[in-house]
């Protein structure tokens, strides 16, 4: 089973919709060690933002990391990890 922490970090500058966002990925209860996650909007929900992504490191990922962050709305998490 693969758990993905997310957490909306901070405030976004002005006139930017995108939010930064930040968590964990684990897989078996360990943290994934490398990869990467992408946020697409849930078009089945009416999320119709722009898609996000983000470098996994450690079980770690960021958007502020050389990501890019999403605006409000649904999402759904790709991981894509590797060892």
């Amino acid at each position: 089973m693969l758990a993905v922490a997310l957490t909306l970090a901070g405030c976004n500058p002005a006139g930017d919709p995108r939010l930064p966002l930040e968590g964990s990925v684990t897989l078996a209860g360990r943290p994934v060690p490398a990869g990467r996650i992408d946020f697409l909007p849930d078009t089945a929900r009416g999320g119709d933002g722009p898609a996000g992504f983000a470098a996994i490191t450690a079980g770690r990922f960021d958007t502020r990391a050389g990501g890019r962050g999403v605006a409000a709305g649904p999402y759904l998490a790709l991981v894509r990890g590797t060892d």
